[in-house]
C-alpha cells in the first residue's frame, strides 16, 4: 500500500456535495496509483487543508465509472475525455487545524501541486494527528476501508524467510553488537527480493541482532521468563519476531524490517503469539510498548489492524 496526496480546487469540483451524496467518486488518474492505495485529498484556496482520506477501489478506468457524480464537476469541460480515471471510496472526513497547509509543511509536505507520494515523516504525522480527532473533527465511514490481505503463497514464502533467519541465528556468536543498541528513529526503504518466483522482503540478520541487543537478549513480554545461554555465545537465547508481519509489507510504504518492528521473545512467547489462545494479550502489550517507536520509523498502524493480521477480531 502506498499513500498519496492529491489536491482539489473547490471552485472546480464540489467534493463536499459529492461525498454528501456518494460513497465513491471518479477522479482523473495521472500516476500509478494501485487498488488499495490510500489517497488524501487536500482542498486548495480558500480551505488550505486536508479534508478527506480515501482508498482507491478501481484504477486505470478508460472512462468515468460513476454515472451520477458529474454534477459536482463545476468547471472542467475536458473531464469526460481525460483518458484515465480512478475510483476513490471515502474512508474519513476531517476538519482540523492540524491538517492545515503550514502544519503539513512543518511535518514533511513538499508540494500540493499535482499528485505526490506521501513521505514517511508526513505519513507518521497524519496517523498521529487523525487518530486524536473526534466528533466534528473527524468522521469515519464504516466499511469503506478494504483491508489488504497478502496472497497465501506470499505468506508461505515469508514464513520460510523467517525460518531461515531463525536458523541462521541459532549458533551466531553475536559479536560486534553493543548490548544497548539504540533505535535509529527514522524510516527505512523497503528491499524486495525474489524466492520461488515470488516477491519477498528479506530479513537482515544484523537488524535482527540489533533488536535482540536493544532488549538485552531478554523476553520483552517479561524479562524474568526463563531462557538459556546460546551455543558459541554468552548471550541468553531469545528469538526475533516481526510485530507487524513481513507478509504485509506491501501495505506500507517503508520497510518493516527495522529494529523498531522486531521484538525479542523467549521461545514460549514466540510460539504463543503464533499459535496460542492468549496471543491477543501479548500483542496488546507489545503494541502499547512499541507504537510510538513504530511511528518514528514511519510505520503507522492501529491495534485493531495489527490484531486482524493475526486473525484476531478487535
Amino acid at each position: 500500500m502506498t499513500e498519496w496526496l492529491i489536491s482539489c480546487d473547490p471552485r472546480a469540483y464540489n467534493l463536499d456535495g459529492a461525498f454528501e451524496k456518494l460513497e465513491a467518486i471518479d477522479w482523473k488518474q495521472s500516476t500509478n496509483i494501485e487498488v488499495g492505495d490510500i489517497v488524501y485529498i487536500y482542498v486548495t484556496a480558500p480551505v488550505y487543508e486536508i479534508r478527506y482520506k480515501c482508498i482507491a477501489t478501481k484504477v486505470n478506468l478508460d472512462a468515468p465509472d460513476i454515472d451520477d457524480d458529474g454534477e459536482f464537476n463545476l468547471e472542467d469541460e475536458s473531464y469526460q475525455s481525460y483518458g484515465r480515471y480512478m475510483e476513490l471510496t471515502l474512508m474519513e472526513r476531517y476538519q482540523s487545524d492540524k491538517l492545515r497547509l503550514q502544519r503539513l509543511k512543518d511535518n514533511g509536505l513538499g508540494t500540493v501541486q499535482g499528485p505526490s507520494r506521501i513521505t514517511p515523516q508526513l505519513s507518521a504525522y497524519l496517523f498521529a494527528s487523525t487518530n486524536t480527532l473526534t466528533g466534528e473533527g473527524m468522521k469515519r465511514y464504516e466499511g469503506a476501508e478494504k483491508i489488504f490481505e497478502p496472497d497465501p503463497e506470499v505468506i508461505a514464502a515469508e514464513e520460510e524467510e523467517e525460518a531461515r533467519l531463525l536458523q541462521s541465528l541459532k549458533q551466531d556468536p553475536f559479536t560486534g553488537t553493543e548490548d544497548d543498541f539504540a533505535y535509529q528513529g527514522k524510516p527505512r526503504k523497503k528491499r524486495a527480493g525474489y524466492y520461488n518466483g515470488r516477491i519477498v522482503y528479506p530479513r537482515d540478520r544484523q537488524t535482527a541482532v540489533n533488536a535482540l541487543a536493544h532488549a538485552h537478549y531478554l523476553c520483552e513480554i517479561d524479562e524474568a521468563h526463563e531462557t538459556f545461554i546460546r551455543k558459541n555465545s554468552d548471550k541468553p537465547y531469545t528469538e526475533p519476531h516481526h510485530l507487524i508481519p513481513m507478509a504485509y509489507s506491501d501495505e506500507f510504504s517503508v520497510s518493516l524490517d527495522v529494529e523498531e518492528n522486531i521484538v525479542s521473545l523467549c521461545s514460549n512467547c514466540h510460539n504463543l503469539i503464533h499459535y496460542g489462545e492468549d496471543a491477543r494479550i501479548l500483542l496488546e502489550q507489545l503494541y502499547e510498548e512499541r507504537k510510538e517507536a513504530l511511528e518514528r520509523a514511519g510505520i503507522s498502524i492501529t491495534l485493531e489492524r495489527l490484531l486482524s493480521m493475526y486473525g484476531i477480531e478487535a
